[in-house]
């Protein structure tokens, strides 16, 4: 492509994706506006266009008091979850260019998927997917396994959500449902192409042991550790926003040895470990691919890692506590192996504040005014209490569920082979299945 139409086609695309069109927007974290190469240094690369449609947005949000901790800028109070008395945040908003090269889902909010996949449908991004898709089952180019990888796991979490607009009733559908139509043998027939072997899966490096050569992670995937796996409460929030393409995995660290095996959760209460004895705890997503024989395979790749730190008083309650948050960076993974890929995620730049208890996405608006921007402890402690707290879902024993909790001795559990059992039986993976083996390929 000669430079002059290269610029031309890059000009075009950020238009239409609305990176170049709002003047002073603010990037989002770890992002500079208008820099989405991603797969390959080249924007109009069509695997960095499916990234771009799927993920860049500009978004109109506010900012709570204790991000800005500006006390020049007029605030209002808002009611939301976690905040009964209110929650100050600015009056204006911001516009914020979100290229999300971070462990969030494509075609955001998910948690109210009308709002997501209807903007997507009815605007420039639906063009640029299609063209793109088309493109990419057409290139002769040789792309790395976790390339393939990462790319399958975004495309795989697109056709889910596609999927779902056939069960909603809602008026005046009719385009969006046809524009469904035209992506979904696309989106099956690059699922295919991208696909791995099993043998190749399992080579996959185990980005998660990598990061923690730069990351102050904790080792929890060592016997020695003194951490402890707990397989109970299937299936977990963080599974069902993500629809169990990838497996959430919970950890705990106590001031007793847990060192011998305990045969379940009860178990572990039985002999007197309680929330008073959590020193730590930590929530690991990890991601699951379908092979090329069609089964659903669990994965080394991490995606995100939440930690949390406990210091506690002489009267056992919480004195300080400590919160990290490390998300996967597909570019710097690809560029970088090494490093693991995960970036640390702090307060400074902000994060998306949930509006409900389940919900686990990224930038759902806030009724009224729209997404709000917070710290990090603002959005962990809308779920588990303010300040932080200990409250720890996981130590719940609900009635009927798993209560296994296992040392850890490997980066596999038989967790992963169960989320990917009920992902298998699910109605989007079967029809998944059925466009994957249409004989038109």
């Amino acid at each position: 492509m000669h430079e002059l139409s290269k610029t031309v086609a890059i000009l075009l695309l950020a238009s239409v994706l609305g990176v170049v069109s709002v003047a002073g927007a603010e990037a989002g974290f770890g992002e500079r506006p208008g820099e989405t190469i991603v797969y390959s240094e080249d924007s109009t690369d069509p695997w960095n266009r499916i990234f771009q449609a799927l993920f860049v947005r500009t978004v109109s949000a506010r900012r709570t008091a204790d991000l800005t901790n500006d006390t020049s800028l007029p605030m209002t109070p808002v009611r939301t979850m976690g905040f009964p008395d209110g929650l100050l945040v600015t009056a204006a908003p911001i516009e914020r260019v979100e290229m999300a090269d971070r462990a969030i889902e494509p075609l955001y909010p998910t948690t109210i998927p009308l709002v997501g996949l209807r903007a997507f449908l009815s605007g420039g991004h639906y063009d640029v997917l299609r063209s793109a898709l088309q493109e990419a089952l057409d290139e002769k180019v040789d792309r790395s396994a976790m390339a393939r990888a990462l790319m399958q796991a975004d495309v795989w979490a697109t056709y889910d959500q596609l999927t779902t607009i056939t069960t909603w009733d809602a008026p005046d559908l009719s385009i969006e449902i046809r524009r469904v139509a035209e992506l979904r043998p696309l989106l099956a027939r690059l699922m295919r192409r991208l696909a791995l072997t099993r043998q190749e899966i399992e080579a996959l490096p185990d980005n998660y042991s990598l990061a923690a050569r730069v990351h102050p992670l904790p080792r929890l995937f060592r016997q020695e550790s003194g951490w402890v796996e707990l397989r109970a409460m299937h299936p977990r929030g963080h599974e069902r926003e993500m629809d169990y393409r990838r497996v959430a995995r919970v950890f705990v660290k106590t001031s007793r040895d847990l060192s011998s095996r305990y045969a379940s959760l009860e178990d572990l209460q039985k002999a007197g470990i309680r929330k008073k004895d959590l020193e730590a705890a930590a929530l690991v997503l990890q991601s699951l691919l379908v092979a090329k024989d069609r089964t659903i395979i669990p994965t080394r790749i991490t995606y995100s890692v939440q930690v949390r730190a406990f210091q506690r008083d002489s009267a056992g309650q919480i004195s300080t506590n400590s919160l990290s948050l490390f998300e996967l960076s597909r570019r710097l993974l690809l560029k970088e192996e090494q490093s693991g890929g995960m970036r640390s995620v702090g307060s400074d730049n902000g994060v998306y504040l949930p509006f409900s208890g389940n919900d686990f996405g990224f930038a759902t608006p806030h009724r009224p005014g729209g997404p709000i921007l917070g710290t990090l402890h603002q959005k962990c402690g809308v779920c588990h209490g303010f300040p932080l707290t200990d409250r720890f879902f996981s130590l719940s024993l609900p009635h009927g569920v798993d209560k296994q909790a296992v040392s850890v001795w490997s980066n596999f559990v038989a967790r992963a082979p169960a989320v990917a059992e009920s992902k298998s039986t699910q109605s989007d993976f079967l029809k998944l299945m059925d466009a994957w083996m249409a004989e038109d390929y």
